[in-house]
């Protein structure tokens, strides 16, 4: 038998019933799901890898240190609208409908399967007061709040990747316009006038609430003239290559002879494993380094807004009185290319440095400086917050949870064994008689990483941006033994001592692709390769 469904889990797989938290233990032995319900705060970034948490160290010493750090999460597609939509679901794209950025592709909020559905609905009709500041689903079209959401300060579309001269929805249909100035950094405002403010307000409420404050950084965006703008600034045409995201004014300065990372993957040297896609990748030039270097810089001075951000909410928790009730979560949406296997941007990949971000939870009955490395992923982000609440949707308005609550993991709980689905498509390349269309599925374990990458040839532009993931034939494969070979130089799939584990996997991912619910909880019985005689 290639997997066995993971048995604790699946009895609450379909979100209706609470108490999981029955296990995870706070002072004098009470559970967590016996005290009242306690506050939910859910801090996320855009685009951050694993790797720059490092930088952020107000963020390690509140949260990682006073919390406990998920070392091995997963973004199951790594693309800010899909992943989002992950985080209010509990599903894998292929389920809940979202799978790209662009409304005509198949990404945006229009194709969002049942979007009553959803996080900020269940815990709102759970008696929560729910509130986002900040980034949401793309292209949402309108001012008012989206189901489910009691205040709405959610950045307008146009102005999503702005760190100045933005616009943000003010609850009731209109909007606050953010100007120039250096008070007006959006990182800053986001802390500052929102998410700090909200949480002082609900020092004395009976009501218990859910806060998602939803930066930008470090995303590439629209800066100012000024010396952090001028250092970040992105050059004209706009490259992605060479997009920037712009430090608070403060930070100028800031990691401005930081050596850009060279692990053994940056500018890879043999490629004839790789699929073709990436095997045409030239080598990075001298000059190509610079600017993956001074794009990487930008980043980590971003973040330094957002790592003081943490720091004040915490702190207001703290001053509220009410730090010892509330949970606190931060993770980014996917993560981003820096030159590893010659890739210089991007995120549409199934390579460590895209799919690894950071996941780090603090709060009742978790245990401080816990460091787990079993392999989880953003679709446990919804069964888990719903667990902390100990809530359920009201009858009728349950969606299929594709992942499972990390509550037991606080408690002491593993699952090693657990095989997780990443899936992705590429924006469709090609002109008005011919089209491409490229995907992939991969399974990601905690030895393991298998893909099998798919294409598909149209004939026109317009049906390639309305293909799905995993149309066409398998045309490349992947496998890479994450034990032996963490940055991921060598593929394995025609290595015959690999052949069993290879075959596992293939099996397990021809079931993933098309999991929903319980079907997408497995555990493998992964063979060992074969020694070499």
């Amino acid at each position: 038998m290639i997997a066995r469904q993971i048995r604790a889990a699946a009895a609450a797989v379909v979100l209706g019933a609470a108490g999981l938290l029955a296990g995870v233990g706070g002072e004098g032995g009470r559970s967590v799901a016996a005290a009242e319900a306690p506050n939910v705060v859910l801090i996320t970034t855009d685009d951050q890898t694993l790797a720059s948490l490092e930088v952020m160290k107000r963020t390690r010493a509140v949260l990682g240190d006073q919390g406990t750090t998920f070392e091995s999460y997963v973004a199951t597609y790594p693309l800010c609208c899909p992943a989002r939509t992950t985080w209010v679901t509990g599903q894998y794209p292929h389920n809940h409908g979202v799978i790209d950025n662009r409304p005509d592709s198949g990404g945006g909020y229009a194709n969002l399967r049942e979007p009553e559905r959803v996080l900020p609905a269940w815990l709102d009709a759970a008696g929560y007061d729910t509130a986002l500041v900040g980034k949401w689903i793309h292209n949402y079209p309108e001012l008012t709040p989206p189901p489910g959401w009691d205040e709405w300060r959610g950045l307008v579309p146009a102005t999503a990747t702005s760190y100045y001269d933005y616009a943000l929805a003010d609850s009731g249909g209109g909007l606050v316009v953010f100007g120039n100035q250096e008070s007006d950094y959006q990182t800053d405002v986001l802390t500052r006038d929102y998410a700090v403010p909200y949480v002082q307000a609900h020092a004395s409420d009976p009501d218990p609430f859910f806060l998602h404050v939803s930066y930008t950084a470090p995303h590439w965006g629209v800066g100012r003239s000024d010396e952090a703008g001028r250092r970040c600034a992105s050059p004209k045409p706009f490259k992605f290559e060479s997009a920037r995201a712009k430090p608070a004014p403060r930070h100028a300065d800031a990691f401005r002879h930081r050596r850009l990372p060279r692990p053994p993957s940056f500018n890879e040297e043999e490629l004839k494993d790789k699929p073709r896609a990436v095997r045409k990748e030239q080598e990075i030039s001298r000059k190509e380094r610079r600017d993956i270097a001074r794009r990487y810089r930008c980043e980590l001075a971003s973040l330094l807004a957002v790592d003081e951000g943490v720091e004040q909410i915490v702190a207001a928790l703290d001053g509220a009185g009410i730090a010892d009730s509330s949970y606190v979560i931060f993770t980014s949406d996917n993560g981003y290319m820096h030159g590893e296997h010659r890739i210089r941007s991007g995120k549409l990949y199934p390579y460590e440095e895209a799919i690894r971000v950071p996941m780090l939870v603090r709060g009742p009955g978790v245990a401080p400086g816990l460091r787990v490395s079993d392999p989880v992923a953003d679709v446990d982000l919804v069964p888990t917050i719903m667990d902390f609440a100990g809530a359920s949707p009201p009858p009728g308005a349950e969606r299929p949870q594709d992942g499972r609550s990390l509550a037991p993991y606080l408690a002491g709980e593993r699952h090693r064994a657990r095989a997780i689905l990443i899936e992705a498509k590429h924006p469709p390349r090609g002109g008005r008689r011919a089209a491409v269309a490229r995907s992939f599925f991969g399974v990601r374990t905690s030895r393991y990483a298998y893909v099998e990458r798919h294409k598909l040839r149209l004939a026109t532009l317009q049906q390639g941006l309305g293909a799905q993931i995993g149309a066409g034939k398998v045309v490349d494969r992947e496998l890479y033994d994450l034990r032996r070979d963490p940055y991921q130089l060598e593929s394995l799939h025609r290595k015959r001592a690999y052949r069993r584990p290879r075959r596992t996997l293939a099996e397990a991912l021809d079931r993933l692709r098309t999991c929903q619910g319980p079907s997408c909880l497995l555990e493998l019985s992964l063979p060992a390769p074969a020694k070499r005689r």
